[in-house]
């Protein structure tokens, strides 16, 4: 937990340091990992979801899916 608190406390002084015109830049940045975070936790939300999906169900859904489909082009279903 000190390496991070060490991390933390390098990344403000140097952002201190940095001009006044820059700002935005950093600004920018850091708003681009926060958006790239909350995308990767959406994404993570849903792992686990189908494990308590029947499964002659899912592998309609995954298995069985391209010959249903074929099935369904062909007029058989």
């Amino acid at each position: 937990m000190l390496k991070e608190r060490e991390i933390r406390t390098k990344i403000l002084r140097r952002v201190e340091k940095i001009s006044t015109d820059k700002l935005d830049d950093i600004w920018e940045f850091l708003r681009k990992i926060e958006k790239n975070s909350r995308k990767k936790d959406d994404i993570l939300s849903y792992a686990g979801c189908w494990k308590d999906l029947d499964k002659n169900l899912i592998d309609d859904l995954t298995i069985n899916l391209g010959t249903k489909r074929i099935e369904e082009d062909r007029g058989g279903i």
